[in-house]
């Protein structure tokens, strides 16, 4: 049985924020709602052009 579960958007990123896993957040229309560091750092491996350090979530 699947459930469905609301999460508020300040709580999604909290939650985001705490994880040590990998995590995106992707909304109905197909754009990126959040991502978490890690994640940023996978997709971003190669890139020397994104200062990890000084990019926030908000900004992707």
């Amino acid at each position: 049985m699947k459930k469905e579960i609301e999460i508020k958007n300040q709580e999604l990123e909290t939650i985001m924020e705490k994880t040590s896993d990998a995590m995106i957040c992707i909304s109905n229309d197909g754009k990126i709602k959040y991502i978490n560091e890690n994640a940023l750092r996978i997709l971003t491996i190669d890139r020397k052009d994104i200062d990890i350090e000084k990019t926030h979530i908000k900004d992707i």
